[in-house]
């Protein structure tokens, strides 16, 4: 998967489903095949231009660069059990760091906008 907004740029007004792009800047590196497009995401901070962006299976990385997203209706507790659990049932021995809600993480984000004075 890819970004839309890593989808415009090297395939600019064409369909970006089947196209093949290195990732990195690595020569040697396989061809990736794009197979789909999810909606730009600020990862670094609201303030940050994500540039471009790919999103690959959970095997195809290495466990530092990995990132679980979701989303759900349960209590933060609940959420975060599940989340944990589920990282568990992909590799009991891959630790479940940094489990955090999005509201926390963009309450973080926009706390020196709201706060000059602490920066």
């Amino acid at each position: 998967m890819v970004t839309a907004q890593t989808a415009s740029c090297p395939w600019s007004g064409e369909d970006p489903i089947g196209r093949r792009f290195r990732r990195g800047t690595i020569p040697d590196r396989p061809l990736q095949e794009a197979a789909g497009v999810v909606a730009d995401a600020r990862i670094l901070g609201l303030d940050v231009d994500p540039g471009l962006v790919a999103c690959f299976p959970y095997w195809e990385l290495t466990p530092s660069n990995a990132t679980v997203v979701a989303r759900g209706a349960a209590d933060t507790a609940t959420a975060l059990a599940a989340v944990r659990e589920s990282v568990r049932g992909l590799d009991p021995l891959l630790p479940a760091s940094n489990v955090r809600m999005l509201d926390d993480i963009l309450a973080a984000s926009v706390a020196v906008r709201a706060f000059p004075c602490c920066r």
